[in-house]
């Protein structure tokens, strides 16, 4: 594991191969095949804790009674996903380059950000019962939440954006007072 640990990030996804991770590993080709069934099955043990966290916080459970809870909710769970997204640069990037490549990857990521928009739509289908939000289309809104949080989360691991702090200020506000006045 210490080998492709080392080797993913600096190669990527796609030039990184198994001879070459058994090689740095000093274990024979197929001593890899014993203990992972591919270059997927490494790379997901890699990131597997970064998942797990992702996977617990899309767990969460919402307890909702005022705006302010609202926002402290939103403030957390943003500050959470965009500070992951800094801390594990390096293995995002070959996570992201993946999912372009290889199905299996692809699907599970795909599995996580749905677990999101799920957790998202009962969020807001919890704050439109008790009065917090507007009725609005709740699955629609969650897919808006994720396209705006996984937008800024992939701008950060590329470095194009660098400030966390900011960008939640403002996907804040968007959220709790609308980007128009009336």
């Amino acid at each position: 594991m210490e080998a492709a640990r080392k080797i993913f990030p600096d190669k990527g996804y796609l030039k990184t191969s198994i001879s070459e991770i058994s090689r740095q590993a000093g274990v024979g080709y197929g001593t890899i095949y014993t203990h992972f069934s591919g270059k997927d099955d490494i790379l997901l043990h890699l990131v597997e804790d970064i998942i797990r966290d992702f996977a617990e916080n899309a767990e969460l459970e919402y307890s909702l009674d005022n705006i302010e809870d609202v926002n402290r909710m939103n403030y957390q769970e943003q500050t959470y996903f965009l500070n992951l997204a800094i801390k594990h640069r390096s293995f995002l990037r070959v996570l992201k380059e993946a999912s372009h490549h290889s199905p299996g990857i692809e699907n599970y990521t795909n599995l996580l950000l749905q677990r999101y928009v799920n957790k998202s739509i009962a969020g807001i289908g919890y704050a439109q019962q008790k009065g917090l939000a507007r009725p609005l289309n709740k699955h629609i809104m969650a897919k808006c939440k994720l396209f705006l949080i996984t937008g800024f989360f992939w701008e950060l691991v590329y470095e194009r954006e660098n400030d966390p702090e900011e960008i939640i200020k403002n996907i804040i506000a968007l959220f709790s007072t609308g980007l128009y006045t009336t």
